[in-house]
C-alpha cells in the first residue's frame, strides 16, 4: 500500500482547514443534498465529502456508508488532493497504490473510486468522491459532472464559513454590548445596563400581573472616604458593598450602580413584606462589619 504524500502547501492547507472548524463536526444538510445527488447521478453505492486533516480523513457528508472517518494513511482522497485533476481508480484491486489497502481488502471493499478535489482559499481540503465495490470506467463527461458538483460543494463551504463568521461576530457584539453595560467594578450593571435589563423584566412582570419592587442604596460618607483614603480605597469599598448587596438579594434580582455612591436593585415578583425583609437584610450585610480599605 502506498500512503499518500503531503502536499507542498500542507502547513497552510491545514491552517485553512482548522479555521473552518469542519472536521469532527456534524453533517451539513446542504452537503448531504449534493452527495445524495451524486449517488443517484452516477448510480454508485456511496458518495462522500471527505476532508483530509492531519492524520484523519473525516467524512463531512456521506451517502451509502456508515463510516465517519478513516486514517489519512489509507485514504484515497489523500492521493486525490495531490493533483488538480479528478483521481479515477477503475479497479483498486489491480492498482499497486491501493491493492493491499484495508479499504480494498476488507469492508467497504472499494474497487472503483473517483474523487474531485475541493478547494478553499486556494488550498485543496479534500474531495467530493464516489465509490463502488465493483470495477467500472468513468468517462470524461462523467468527470466533468463530478467536477461541477465539487464546485457546488466549495460554494456551500463558503456559505458555511460565512455563517460561522456571522455567528462569531454576533457573539462578539453581544459581549461588547454586555461589557458596555457593566460597571467597571464588574459586579453590577451600570445605569444603561440597569435600565435596559429592567425594561425587559418589567414587560414580563406586567404580562404576568406580578408585583415588583425598587430599592435604592445610598452609601453614606463616600466622598469623605474618597478624599481621605484616595480613589483606590473608594473603588474597593464600592466593590465590597456591591458584593454584600448581591449576597443579600435574590439571585434573579437586578443590581445596578446608578451613580457614584448609589446602588439600585429591581426585585421582580416581590411583595411589599418581602421588600422590607430584603431591605433589612441588605442593610445588615452592608453595615454589619467594617469595610477594610487598607491603612489610612
Amino acid at each position: 500500500m502506498e500512503a499518500p504524500a503531503s502536499p507542498n502547501d500542507e502547513t497552510a492547507r491545514q491552517q485553512v482547514l482548522d479555521a473552518l472548524e469542519l472536521v469532527m463536526t456534524p453533517a451539513e444538510a446542504s452537503l448531504d443534498r449534493i452527495t445524495a445527488l451524486a449517488q443517484e447521478m452516477f448510480e454508485v453505492p456511496a458518495a462522500l465529502v471527505s476532508l483530509v486533516s492531519n492524520d484523519v480523513q473525516w467524512f463531512k457528508s456521506t451517502q451509502g456508508t456508515l463510516l465517519s472517518e478513516t486514517s489519512r494513511e489509507v485514504s484515497f482522497c489523500g492521493h486525490a488532493i495531490l493533483d488538480d485533476e479528478t483521481l479515477v481508480v477503475t479497479d483498486a484491486s489491480s492498482d499497486p497504490r491501493f491493492a493491499d489497502n484495508p479499504l480494498v481488502t476488507s469492508d467497504p471493499n472499494i474497487r472503483f473510486y473517483a474523487g474531485e478535489p475541493i478547494q478553499h482559499d486556494g488550498h485543496k481540503l479534500g474531495t467530493l468522491c464516489i465509490l463502488d465495490d465493483r470495477p467500472r470506467t468513468f468517462s470524461r463527461a462523467q468527470q466533468e459532472s463530478l467536477r461541477s458538483l465539487a464546485r457546488w460543494v466549495e460554494s456551500e463551504i463558503r456559505v458555511i464559513s460565512m455563517r460561522e463568521r456571522e455567528r462569531d461576530l454576533e457573539n462578539q457584539l453581544v459581549e461588547a454590548r454586555r461589557a458596555s453595560m457593566l460597571d467597571a467594578l464588574k459586579q453590577t450593571w451600570n445605569r444603561r445596563g440597569f435600565v435596559d435589563m429592567v425594561a425587559r423584566e418589567t414587560e414580563r412582570t406586567h404580562r404576568g400581573n406580578l408585583p415588583s419592587g425598587l430599592m435604592l442604596v445610598d452609601v453614606d460618607h463616600f466622598k469623605e472616604l474618597n478624599d481621605s483614603r484616595g480613589h483606590l480605597a473608594g473603588d474597593e469599598a464600592l466593590r465590597v458593598i456591591a458584593q454584600r448587596i448581591r449576597s443579600a438579594v435574590r439571585p434573579a434580582d437586578i443590581l445596578g450602580r446608578y451613580g457614584g455612591d448609589e446602588f439600585v436593585v429591581y426585585l421582580a415578583g416581590c411583595k411589599p413584606y418581602q421588600l422590607d425583609e430584603i431591605a433589612e437584610r441588605v442593610l445588615g450585610r452592608v453595615v454589619g462589619e467594617p469595610l477594610l480599605c487598607g491603612p489610612s
